[in-house]
């Protein structure tokens, strides 16, 4: 079987292939068919535990908002603090 490919999908293949990972053409395009087979066959059940772990993980990851960031989306700026007693030496 030929196939005939545009321009970037050409380059996509050639970028591929000269990654070392792969040995023909056909291991490119057998590799992209099975992902994509394998991606078609999740459930709905399986994508949204997945979506469910990926927020879940980039929450933790991000940890909670400052309150310089909090401000900024507000558009006001931190102040310095004042201190609560003035020591004098």
């Amino acid at each position: 079987m030929q196939v005939d490919v545009p321009p970037d999908f050409e380059t996509l293949i050639k970028k591929r292939l000269s990654g070392g990972g792969y040995a023909s053409v056909e291991d490119v395009l057998r590799r992209a068919l099975e992902a994509q087979d394998a991606e078609e066959s999740w459930s709905d059940e399986e994508r949204q535990a997945l979506a469910a772990h990926v927020i879940t993980a980039c929450a933790a990851r991000a940890g909670p908002p400052s309150l310089h960031s909090l401000l900024a989306k507000k558009g006001g700026r931190p102040k310095s603090p004042t201190p609560l007693l003035k020591l004098e030496t």
